[in-house]
């Protein structure tokens, strides 16, 4: 029981923040995402993963982002992770011709649960900056943040195919209290290549929530992770 009254806490803290979203203008932007990533297990609890992402913009018309990534992973339990990581990024500005180099260090506690054939997943991230918001310069809005995700998986019997939705909340620690900053909606499918690791595709909208030129980014997605 507690944990479905959980579920409702985290949902209904989302619904302010898209109400406060439809009422600004928004500007708009397709983007195309592809990643390679590699994942080595080590005495069953950890594993090292690295992974590179090259990003379009500007309605897939211009390179806007590279990034390289450094994780290490420690199952704690069967139902909870904990994970470290390093990212470098080479993001583009404003639009322009001109690069912001970035350095992101995150930290995070996964907890899982199997009901049936669904799969449900939570993630509280730190995470000491927002490398995306490359629209302006750094500020506070994009230092500190605090990531909460919900995520659904469903296992298709019989089926290498298992799509899932997830959402995540983005807050930040503002003048008055805890600002949200950004909602990330995902709708996907992951395929399992069993001995060659897994594919994934999905779309995703980035939907900003701060007054300073808010946007919504449409993002379509592919990445691929080889397990050895």
């Amino acid at each position: 029981m507690k944990k479905y009254f959980f579920l409702i806490l985290v949902f209904s803290s989302l619904a302010p923040s898209l109400l406060f979203a439809q009422n600004m203008k928004v500007i708009n932007d397709l983007r195309l995402r592809s990643s390679l990533a590699v994942e080595k297990e080590f005495f069953d609890q950890l594993t090292l993963m690295g992974e590179i992402e090259l990003g379009l913009e500007q309605d897939v018309s211009k390179l806007g982002k590279f990034c390289g990534e450094l994780g290490l992973e420690y199952a704690a339990f069967k139902f909870l992770d904990v994970t470290v990581s390093y990212r470098y990024t080479k993001n583009r500005k404003n639009y322009s011709e001109e690069y912001k180099y970035t350095n992101m260090f995150a930290a995070s506690i996964d907890v899982k649960q199997k009901l049936d054939r669904f799969k449900l997943y939570y993630r509280m991230k730190y995470q000491s900056l927002d490398e995306d918001q490359n629209w302006q310069e750094s500020t506070s809005s994009s230092k500190n943040l605090l990531k909460n995700r919900l995520k659904l998986k469903y296992n298709i019997k019989g089926s290498k195919i298992s799509p899932y939705v997830s959402t995540e909340l983005y807050l930040v620690k503002g003048v008055i209290g805890i600002d949200a900053t950004k909602l990330k909606s995902i709708v996907g499918f992951e395929y399992n290549l069993k001995k060659w690791g897994d594919l994934k595709m999905y779309y995703r909208i980035d939907q900003e929530l701060t007054q300073y030129i808010p946007y919504r980014f449409h993002t379509l997605g592919v990445s691929y992770c080889y397990k050895f």
